[in-house]
């Protein structure tokens, strides 16, 4: 299925309760950003740390593909910092790929976050945070769970 790659599909690996995403480069290479080494290109064996791979094929003309190329290099040189809610994984691939940095996970979380805080006042729970918690992590798996992915390596 490696061989079933071309540059610029999105990826996804499990990394705990999120999906850690990055872009394939060609050539057994992946662009992704990390906590702990911010943004970097690696093999494609060391970005699914032994876990299967999610694939969403894109199919990029040769000019978007050198453009792709050109924007990791560029992100390697910047050595732009990870943060969270600012630049992680999704906003590297979502800015890379269509322009513009978004983080579907973080919506999620936002989105459970919010229901579960409207669930605890509702009820007039002393745990609004516990329900602040549960309702971000079902926020975000089920974002999750809603994506399409074309194959997994």
């Amino acid at each position: 299925m490696k061989n079933k790659l071309n540059l610029g599909d999105l990826l996804y690996r499990s990394k705990l309760f999120v999906e850690h995403a990055g872009i394939y480069l060609g050539s057994d290479r992946v662009l992704h950003n990390s906590p702990d080494g911010n943004v970097q290109i690696c093999t494609l064996d060391e970005y699914s740390a032994g876990k299967p791979i999610k694939v969403i094929l894109n199919q990029l003309s040769k000019e978007k593909q050198n453009e792709l190329l050109h924007q990791a290099e560029q992100l390697i040189s910047q050595a732009k910092h990870y943060g969270i809610l600012s630049f992680n994984c999704e906003h590297l691939a979502s800015s890379v790929l269509s322009g513009s940095s978004t983080s579907e996970q973080l919506q999620g979380v936002g989105l459970g976050a919010a229901a579960g805080l409207l669930l605890a006042y509702s009820n007039k729970s002393k745990y609004s945070f516990l329900f602040l918690l549960a309702g971000g992590l079902i926020g975000c798996m089920a974002v999750n769970a809603s994506r399409k992915y074309d194959f997994s390596i």
